[in-house]
């Protein structure tokens, strides 16, 4: 059996990558034997060298590098320098959402998107005498990137509804830890902003409630986590995929804690899913605001009238604060720079903010428009003259 070791790479040591372990599951149902080594940038060059010591042999093909973002520093390129001298017969792969933004002699191939069909391709080419790669026209330094970030993707992974993660004891999970739960991998929506490779979901692409239950019982009767962070854009984008894992949650003997993303208009205007979500125990709530201007809401595909919104963040949080268990917690996450929002619209809005109450935050960050034609770019990064913006880069 073929072997590989996975790093998660991270600015952010304290925090457990989950991208490699979803990775990694998948190249064990293709016959791959892969270990993810988590916290990498806490460990010395020495501990590297001694733990690949420990692991690679003749059945190790590849090492990879999986980034949230790309991160990179001088252990790490050191260390591929003394892998490549002590292990000349290894392939070096990197993964990332993000475009590759750092310089290494050593990366053979950059993927960008989620990689589980991609990364079956590519190894069966390297190994298996698979098929060629089909190649992009998009590369870093002198290197490929080849790209699944986008539904219509020859590689493209969106949409899956097999999503389990399957941890195993070299893991070494901890009872008190968050782990991450993907229910879904899409969005249903299209905000002018996002540049999510799989908006406009159709259909139903949600995991299945057996499959959910059986994660989470294993998890917990093996490693007693019990919280998770939810990696899904949208979560409650449909009272019927609340209500499926709210049933799946009842099956439980724990009682479990979620904290993701939601859109708070959709909980305004279907305020009977607020039942489900306390039954599920999702008590964590990020809520994309963006705006509570209307004029610029409606630009970006958010139309609720910011009155209604005021008024509805309030009326959930007194649900949940009086239902909850003095667990609810949330962040307004909103963005600067949006179309037909001036100062004085914005100043208002942080007044309003300063207000909220204590269980309730707010983030408040720059809009950022990234000009490229790989993947799948948002609407303002495709037409941002249309929408009043001016190239910083050309002035």
């Amino acid at each position: 059996m073929h072997h590989c070791l996975l790093f998660n790479v991270s600015a952010e040591s304290s925090v457990r990558g989950y991208g490699l372990y979803k990775i990694a599951h998948h190249l064990r149902l293709n016959n791959w034997d892969s270990e993810v080594i988590d916290f990498t940038i806490d460990w010395s060059l020495d501990e590297l060298k001694e733990l690949a010591k420990s692991r690679i042999s003749l059945n190790t093909k590849f090492i990879g590098f999986g980034h949230l973002f790309t991160y990179w520093n001088i252990t790490l390129e050191t260390f591929c320098a003394w892998l490549k001298q002590t292990y000349p017969h290894l392939i070096f792969i990197s993964g990332s959402q993000s475009f590759p933004t750092y310089e290494s002699k050593y990366i053979d191939h950059y993927i960008l998107g989620h990689s589980e069909n991609v990364l079956i391709a590519l190894l069966k080419n390297l190994f298996s005498n698979g098929e060629p790669i089909i190649k992009t026209g998009f590369s870093w330094t002198d290197k490929e990137v080849i790209l699944s970030n986008n539904i219509h993707s020859h590689y493209s992974s969106g949409f899956m509804t097999n999503l389990e993660v399957q941890y195993q004891d070299r893991d070494f999970i901890c009872a008190g830890e968050w782990l991450t739960m993907e229910f879904s991998r899409g969005c249903k929506f299209a905000c002018k902003f996002c540049d999510f490779p799989y908006l406009n979901a159709k259909g139903n692409y949600i995991v299945a409630k057996e499959d959910f239950v059986t994660q989470m019982k294993e998890n917990h009767d093996r490693f007693g986590v019990k919280n998770y962070i939810v990696a899904d854009s949208t979560f409650n984008e449909t009272t019927e995929k609340i209500r499926t894992y709210a049933e799946g949650v009842d099956e439980l003997d724990f009682v479990p804690f979620f904290s993701g993303f939601m859109r708070a208009d959709l909980l305004i205007s279907r305020p009977q899913d607020k039942e489900d979500l306390l039954r599920m125990n999702y008590l964590g709530h990020a809520y994309g605001i963006e705006t509570l201007n209307k004029r610029a809401g409606s630009t970006i595909g958010k139309g609720m009238d910011p009155d209604k919104i005021k008024t509805g963040i309030y009326d959930i949080h007194r649900y949940f604060t009086t239902h909850g268990r003095k667990l609810y917690s949330a962040t307004l996450t909103m963005i600067a720079g949006l179309p037909y929002e001036n100062k004085e619209s914005l100043e208002n809005t942080i007044r309003w903010l300063e207000k909220l109450p204590p269980e309730v935050s707010f983030q408040m960050s720059p809009l950022m428009i990234t000009k490229h034609n790989y993947g799948a770019p948002s609407a303002f990064s495709l037409n941002w003259e249309k929408y009043g913006y001016t190239d910083q880069d050309s002035s």
